[in-house]
């Protein structure tokens, strides 16, 4: 039995629906457009995880050679380095690149010239001398052949209509405890995707927090802050979306329709810059916070640091944002990575251990233990969260690490060898090891393909037959 017959069936119905005119004319436009906001949106996350985010490119090969890549993309900390890879290219050209037999392009970014250069000796020295490993600056250079120097989440939208989203995190706000954010074409337009990149990767010690810069109509590089308050309530968001841009509360019911609707004020032209260095651009951007004391209250409010502490794979706030029913989680974090057991099997894995007494993988009491330890240190964590009597360690409450959501519709977990974590911040040290990780991944995302492509083909179904009445999404 062919498993998409019923999926070709109901896409034959779709056909024939929007065929019949004489009968369907009056009703046929609102029930496309009702079924449409119905079956929603996919979403594809992509989580943290220092280098173990190189799996994400297995993710991104299998995709692109079966169902193709959903229109909603998140990433955070390595994640948002593969997301702003995606805003700025097509899917012919992802689909270029992914597929180099060689990844010549991938090791030139993850090999030895890559983002995590020097010893464990250097890395402890500047540890002690300076606080961090690594300056900004750099990370952002390397940052130039993922998504540019100044290209931002506006620009990037009007040429590949992907809806990239980055999450971070506020590092020194007036109030303890200020949301994480999610930086979009909506929230943040005119913000460049290379610092919400560095923005969402400033691990502590690794890399210092770091301002988020935006283009200004001159198209030169500024700090930004949240100057436009219709789109502040969409910048932070925490558990609930409720004012989209331009617009003022919205019922439940329009919210999924109207949260599409692109900023309503009028686009001004604006003057290319000439091609500059980036530490020129940051200069003069006066980022660094000392050096202009105009910029030293708003400084207070938009330094950013890793979002992977609090927000890691926002899947509540996609779906609120974008109608996304459907979430497709790659997630590599190393900490997380060891709790996904799977102790009766998983979508293309199934469990053949002892069926007779249930499929346990290791029988049932070890299987039972092993659920205890993982559920009893959650639960331990959230009670000692809730009364804040955790310890904040660089100013960070680590807990959230743990005891936020980390799972999707489908969630897609490598492989991952002891010496994987011995390298947590080392560039690849052989190709060998980049095909390696790329190709695990590429076969644990087929062994899930079945239910992304029965979602995927349903969902395009419904998008050719809204584009051929001429149903917008917005």
């Amino acid at each position: 039995v062919d498993p998409h017959d019923n999926v070709r069936r109901s896409d034959a119905s779709h056909r024939t629906t929007m065929s019949d005119w004489d009968l369907f004319i009056d009703h046929r436009d609102i029930f496309f457009k009702q079924a449409k906001r119905a079956f929603g949106n996919t979403a594809l996350l992509l989580s943290g995880g220092a280098t173990l985010g190189i799996y994400h490119i297995g993710v991104l090969k299998a995709l692109a050679n079966t169902t193709g890549f959903p229109k909603v993309v998140c990433g955070t900390s390595a994640g948002a380095v593969l997301a702003a890879f995606m805003a700025v290219r097509t899917d012919e050209e992802i689909r270029t690149t992914v597929n180099d037999p060689e990844l010549s392009d991938w090791w030139n970014q993850f090999g030895s010239n890559g983002p995590f250069y020097g010893s464990w000796l250097w890395k402890t020295s500047q540890v002690i001398k300076q606080g961090r490993i690594y300056d900004y600056v750099d990370f952002m250079r390397h940052l130039k052949w993922f998504c540019g120097e100044t290209t931002t989440f506006r620009e990037a939208f009007e040429r590949t209509g992907r809806l990239v989203n980055i999450t971070c995190t506020p590092h020194k706000t007036a109030v303890k405890g200020s949301p994480p954010l999610i930086l979009n074409f909506l929230t943040a337009p005119d913000v460049t995707l290379a610092s919400a990149v560095c923005a969402s990767s400033c691990v502590p010690m690794l890399i210092q927090p770091v301002a988020l810069l935006e283009k200004g109509l001159d198209g030169k590089l500024r700090p930004f802050t949240a100057h436009n308050p219709e789109a502040s309530d969409l910048l932070h968001h925490e558990r609930r979306v409720e004012v989209a841009p331009s617009v003022g509360p919205l019922p439940e019911a329009n919210l999924s329709e109207r949260i599409f609707e692109p900023p309503t004020t009028p686009r001004r032209p604006r003057r290319d810059a000439a091609p500059r260095d980036i530490e020129d651009i940051i200069r003069e951007s006066t980022l660094l916070s000392g050096e202009d004391e105009s910029f030293e209250v708003s400084m207070e409010h938009i330094v950013m640091r890793d979002g992977t502490f609090e927000s890691d794979v926002p899947v509540q706030a996609i779906s609120e944002l974008f109608n996304c029913h459907f979430s497709i989680v790659s997630q590599v974090n190393p900490h997380i990575v060891p709790f996904f057991y799977h102790n009766r099997g998983q979508d293309g894995r199934p469990s053949t251990w002892r069926l007779w007494a249930g499929g346990w993988r290791g029988g049932f009491v070890l299987s039972a233990f092993e659920l205890w330890l993982k559920e009893d240190m959650l639960k331990n964590l959230r009670f000692l969260a809730g009364l804040d009597l955790l310890l904040e360690v660089f100013g960070v409450d680590w807990s959230y690490l743990w005891i936020q959501e980390a799972r999707g519709d489908v969630t897609l977990v490598p492989d991952v060898r002891a010496m994987d974590y011995a390298g947590l911040i080392d560039n690849l040290s052989s190709r060998r090891e980049l095909h390696r990780k790329v190709n695990s991944m590429e076969k644990n995302t087929w062994q899930c393909l079945s239910r992304i492509s029965n979602r995927m083909m349903v969902q395009s179904a419904l998008d050719r037959a809204c584009e051929a009445l001429g149903i917008s999404d917005l």
